[in-house]
């Protein structure tokens, strides 16, 4: 017989072993070993290569590819069914998690659906030792445009933004449901409102952010929150935006509120970055968004 009669022959049990099977991503390799595993019981000639394999399974089964041109690095990964795209993205590194404006959405901190995933990367471990701050680098630093990632992938109608966020030892880092019911590594509440402040430009903008802080009331356990900031050590003081957002909210308790004055307030710092119009809130030390 012919390799394509052969294939034939071999297709109701390859099907149905996808078919049956829990796992639903895979990587090439993932479908390389599978073959490798079965093709003598398929009876499979060995010249039967895995591109035809592969497009056999898209054509008459359920496979299909999602490809991820990053400029770094590019991944592909093949689905059976339905599989959501967070849950995909999930298994790009083994310890990556979703953050930021994805974390906001997983929460369902927002009414918005994102178009961009957040998917963040740690970097490895630093210790470069903590500089001292000093206010006109503070100054220089939020009035130019923030340093942002392009290692950035469009797929489908969407954008996979990659991130190398600081080594925190994935500090806050849960399994929840994505928006289609599959679980993905995704940050804490508390580490999430912490990282939207840090990094405003991936996370809607301070107005999203002011609606997720809102929308955290209840659930939020600003003691946490505390603790986490002092455990990533960062140099800029990010409790002052977190204390005036709380504040701002208008739902949180002044225990609450007040956890944050407990920090010490020696610099002037900036709610965001490139602010054109702006005001400054004495009690937080804090240049906002003038209409605020």
């Amino acid at each position: 017989m012919g390799r394509k009669s052969t294939l034939e022959r071999a297709s109701k049990e390859i099907l149905a072993l996808f078919r049956e099977r829990p796992d639903k991503i895979f990587r090439y390799s993932d479908l390389r070993r599978i073959l490798d595993n079965n093709r003598n019981r398929w009876l499979l000639a060995k010249s039967i290569s895995m591109k035809r394999i592969i497009n056999f399974l898209i054509e008459k089964g359920d496979l299909r590819l999602f490809k991820f041109p990053f400029p770094n690095q590019k991944e592909h990964r093949y689905t059976w069914g339905n599989v959501s795209l967070y849950a995909i993205v999930n298994t790009l590194r083994s310890q990556g998690y979703f953050s930021h404006y994805s974390a906001i959405f997983i929460h369902d901190l927002t009414e918005q659906v994102p178009k961009t995933l957040y998917y963040n990367v740690e970097q490895g471990v630093r210790n470069p030792g903590k500089g001292k701050l000093v206010q006109y680098r503070i100054d220089s630093a939020f009035n130019r445009k923030p340093r942002m990632t392009n290692n950035i992938a469009q797929v489908d109608k969407y954008r996979v933004c990659q991130l190398n966020g600081k080594c925190t030892n994935r500090l806050g880092v849960i399994e929840l449901e994505d928006p289609d019911g599959e679980f993905v590594f995704v940050t804490n509440l508390e580490r999430t409102l912490i990282d939207i402040v840090v990094r405003p430009f991936y996370s809607g903008g301070i107005y999203e952010i002011i609606k997720a802080y809102r929308n955290a009331a209840g659930r939020l356990s600003t003691n946490r929150m505390a603790s986490y900031l002092r455990k990533i050590d960062y140099i800029y003081p990010y409790h002052q935006c977190i204390g005036f957002l709380l504040e701002y909210a208008g739902n949180y308790s002044s225990d609450a509120i007040d956890i944050f004055r407990q920090f010490p307030r020696d610099y002037d710092f900036y709610l965001t970055h490139q602010m054109e119009d702006k005001n400054y809130n004495k009690d937080w030390k804090l240049f906002i968004p003038k209409g605020l």
